[in-house]
């Protein structure tokens, strides 16, 4: 058993870059910022047993800034096969809310806080919590690299706002992943298959952008005990199939692919076993 609770303050400075037409040639170039300094209150409370038979995690949070607050439930739950393998299910639900009334600088300005349904970039990464490759790159290989956080569906919508599931409201998504039936496949492969689904506030308004509910379902690769993990979406909503068609060159088979980095899950007492747990 792992149950603990904990109280966190985030103060973090930022400094970005803004772009300024340079008169000599007619270009932009980018110019530093001044810093910019920011809080974020997190009360956490966990309840976890990391045992070899259906292991679990719920994690709930409640985190506070000047301008929000935000309310969010992780679970996650293993179903072991008889031999070997399993189902891993995790449910993720969230609320958020606006300290002092809704404005539309505060939506504006509390964008990246707001939980969302797919992938999470390094930008959006706020209390800097995950490692990452390229944070805010936007092109290669890096930029590729997601975290599982929020609804966690597995495909990056960068270019389509609209299609993110962002919500001020809130969000609920389910993600599964499940090992290869061991009697189709003798030879034990670090691929599995997964399926994330989930809906949002703005799906069930009157002029909806997306269907109510999305979902996006492929192939994953998972080495070094899940630390690092693969995404290869070979099925989605329609929402994101006739969005990416498009655009030509982000619907390709590489530039959908995604990894993620989970060193915050990463446990040397998991590590050590002799029998993987799943």
């Amino acid at each position: 058993m792992d149950n603990w609770i904990e109280w966190r303050t985030f103060l973090i400075g930022e400094k970005n870059f803004d772009y300024v037409l340079d008169h000599a040639d007619s270009l932009y170039f980018p110019t530093p910022q001044s810093y910019s300094f920011r809080y974020l209150n997190q009360l956490s409370l966990n309840f976890q047993d990391d045992r070899l038979l259906y292991p679990y995690r719920a994690l709930f949070q409640i985190q506070q800034s000047s301008d929000f607050y935000r309310v969010q439930f992780t679970g996650n739950y293993l179903f072991n096969y008889p031999h070997y393998g399993g189902l891993s299910i995790r449910f993720f639900a969230a609320a958020f809310g606006y300290l002092g009334g809704k404005t539309p600088f505060k939506e504006f300005e509390t964008m990246r806080f707001q939980p969302k349904l797919t992938a999470v970039r390094g930008d959006e990464d706020y209390t800097y919590s995950n490692y990452f490759i390229g944070r805010t790159e936007t092109t290669g290989f890096p930029s590729q690299q997601i975290m599982e956080r929020d609804g966690a569906l597995k495909l990056r919508t960068d270019l389509f706002q609209d299609l993110q599931g962002r919500s001020d409201q809130w969000v609920a998504s389910m993600n599964f992943n499940t090992t290869l039936p061991e009697k189709l496949f003798p030879i034990r492969l670090p691929i599995r298959i997964f399926f994330d689904v989930g809906s949002y506030a703005g799906a069930w308004s009157d002029h909806p952008n997306t269907s109510r509910f999305l979902f996006v379902g492929g192939l994953q690769l998972s080495v070094i005990r899940n630390l690092v993990n693969v995404y290869v979406p070979l099925f989605y909503s329609a929402d994101f199939s006739n969005s990416l068609q498009t655009v030509p060159d982000e619907n390709t088979f590489w530039k959908k692919i995604s990894f993620s980095i989970d060193v915050q899950n990463f446990s040397l007492k998991k590590f050590l076993r002799i029998k993987p747990p799943y």
